[in-house]
């Protein structure tokens, strides 16, 4: 079986419907995605919590990485790191944008920028994903 990144992005993720996270673009190497904060996405301070942010990170790379995938290949997280920069707020639209530093032939390595819609950087991220058959 061999997903397309447009075929994964017409499957429905209960997890990304939950949090609300929206589609922006993605060519070849390069993904975005965007939330807007709502109360659920809250932790205590009234503070975007961290895993909201690593969550949307985790995806906007993955995206990136697939659309290098080869035919029967899937990837999955093998490795990320996060730099939280600044907290964000309720109400906030935070863009997440991604994109392939390097691919070979078992791995994909991945880094990403979260920023407001105002363009202040919110967090970094980079991550390496493994290639798996689908």
């Amino acid at each position: 079986m061999n997903f397309t990144p447009e075929q994964l992005l017409a499957i429905r993720v209960p997890f990304l419907e939950t949090l609300g996270v929206e589609y922006v673009s993605h060519s070849k190497g390069q993904g975005s995605f965007q939330l807007t904060i709502e109360e659920k996405h809250l932790r205590t301070l009234g503070l975007l919590h961290g895993g909201v942010s690593c969550s949307l990170l985790d995806t906007t790379m993955g995206l990136a990485a697939m659309t290098c995938a080869e035919e029967g290949k899937v990837i999955v997280t093998s490795q990320m790191n996060v730099h939280f920069i600044r907290p964000c707020r309720l109400g906030e639209t935070i863009i997440c944008t991604a994109h392939v530093k390097h691919g070979g032939r078992q791995t994909v390595v991945t880094e990403a920028d979260l920023k407001t819609d105002t363009g202040e950087l919110v967090a970094l991220s980079t991550a390496t994903y493994m290639y798996t058959s689908a």
